[in-house]
């Protein structure tokens, strides 16, 4: 799985296997956030895989399951806290990053601009411009 640094302390990636954990272990990762609902394609793992999977690994585990485009305050601010409270390095995952990079952008509004949130999302080839309402 190929993860893409966000900033210094956050990366996103789509559905992460089994050794994908050694490679966060590796990077540092000290939590982990999905953004994916349970059941959102045949073969994913689910909720509890991925709490067992942390476990095992010793990452911190958050589940805020959104559908894309459908982010709630109470989502939002969920990913806030668990931001604040990560001992380290947070990685998101979803289908494919790009909620998960939402959900970032979406916590850091009340300290950073859209543009710059934007400018280190799309270097890592994700678009915030469907959230920048969330901004205004």
């Amino acid at each position: 799985m190929t993860f893409a640094l966000i900033t210094d302390e956050f990366s996103v990636s789509g559905e992460l296997t089994e050794q994908d954990f050694t490679t966060l272990n590796k990077l540092g990762v000290s939590m982990l956030i999905n953004a994916r609902p349970d059941n959102e394609n045949d073969g994913q793992k689910n909720d509890e895989d991925f709490k067992i999977l942390c476990e095992a690994h010793g990452i911190e585990y958050v589940h805020v399951p959104v559908k894309p485009g459908q982010y709630s305050q109470n989502d939002i601010e969920k990913v806030a806290n668990a931001f604040n409270a990560a001992s380290g390095k947070v990685h998101g995952l979803c289908k494919t990053g790009a909620r998960a990079a939402h959900l970032w952008a979406l916590s850091q509004k009340e300290a950073k601009c859209f543009d710059e949130l934007q400018k280190k999302a799309q270097a890592q080839g994700y678009d915030l411009t469907m959230i920048k309402n969330h901004f205004e």
